[in-house]
């Protein structure tokens, strides 16, 4: 078998995945539907540009207007990202009036390109890329913010750096590879693309966790409910408890423990263990800087902040702080003394 066949088989895997998972997202019943489909649309953009490419190393041609889908794919993946993102954090806003300003390079690409594609190709593939640099730039600082944690946005982690592979391999490919080059990193975006697509489905499990809960509150009824958890879970006498479940919390604010599970992911985006362990991290520190009432030994700490075991303490300690609660102390109590 040829090399250039064998890895378009390859970068076919990842496509025949990928439409798997976007005919999943279009036809699942249940979750949010517009995170379904604003993924669906992301995974989509990407499938249409390896496609295009696919068929070069398979058949060593391609259809005529391929390259403007490609780069019609290209060109709508940085706006759907971002609209997948402010879907996820519960900043959701219709695409309405100036908000379908984000799609103009697209229309841009469709009005003039497809007729004069052959005259205008290179500047299209300039429009798409600094559109692509803006949006995964602009998108940087809010995806990777440090006090930001959460399943979900461990996946948007991964959707930002997905694409920035992708549209990397493709501006290479743009500058210019010999053939053996351009097949070879058509692969990779096809491997790529089906680590993407598997990872969505086994790792972070989207149709059953990310996605699986509505994320914009639109009753007053909810967020009364929303603020009495806060209240509830942010109070030291629960979060300390450390035989807290939750079912006992749920029994408390009179939900079902599946309701309390929903409830909590929309109001931090993160799962019940996460949210009471992070508490007590917090709390953790506070005790650490506490001047007044200073902390002997860090084992007596570790089940005063709630946790069963100090090996667990530890392990979410060094996870959420990046650090010892030794090193902690250390490092702020020196600082305390210095101002």
């Amino acid at each position: 078998m040829k090399p250039d066949v064998l890895l378009g088989i390859v970068s076919s895997a990842g496509l025949v995945h990928a439409a798997f998972l976007i005919g999943l997202l279009l036809h699942h019943p249940k979750g949010d539907r517009r995170a379904h489909v604003l993924l669906a649309l992301l995974l989509f953009s990407v499938l249409i540009r390896i496609a295009k490419s696919t068929t070069y190393a398979l058949f060593g041609f391609t259809p005529v207007y391929f390259p403007v889908l490609g780069l019609i794919g290209m060109s709508i993946s940085g706006p759907i990202l971002y609209y997948y993102f402010l879907r996820l954090n519960r900043q959701w806003r219709a695409i309405k009036g100036i908000a379908y300003l984000h799609f103009a390079p697209t229309v841009l690409l469709l009005v003039l390109f497809f007729p004069f594609f052959q005259d205008w190709i290179w500047w299209g593939y300039l429009i798409v890329i600094v559109q692509t640099v803006i949006y995964l730039g602009y998108l940087l600082p809010f995806i990777f913010k440090k006090d930001v944690r959460g399943i979900a946005n461990r996946w948007l982690q991964v959707c930002w750096g997905s694409l920035l592979g992708f549209w990397s391999i493709y501006l290479i490919q743009f500058i210019g590879i010999p053939d053996v080059g351009y097949i070879f990193t058509t692969a990779v975006a096809g491997a790529l693309l089906f680590i993407l697509s598997y990872l969505a489905v086994f790792r972070f499990e989207v149709l059953g966790k990310i996605h699986h809960y509505r994320l914009q509150q639109t009753h007053s009824s909810n967020n009364k409910l929303g603020r009495q958890l806060r209240q509830k879970l942010e109070s030291p006498e629960v979060f300390r408890n450390a035989d807290l479940t939750l079912a006992q919390l749920a029994q408390v604010l009179e939900l079902s423990p599946s309701q309390l599970s929903r409830l909590i992911q929309i109001e931090f985006g993160q799962s019940f263990p996460e949210v009471i362990n992070q508490l007590r991290i917090s709390y953790a520190q506070q005790r650490l800087l506490d001047q007044r009432q200073p902390i002997s030994k860090i084992e007596a700490l570790a089940y005063e902040s709630g946790f069963q075991s100090p090996s667990s303490f530890y392990a979410y300690f060094k996870k959420h702080v990046r650090m010892t609660p030794t090193e902690f102390r250390k490092k702020h109590s020196g600082e305390f003394l210095r101002r």
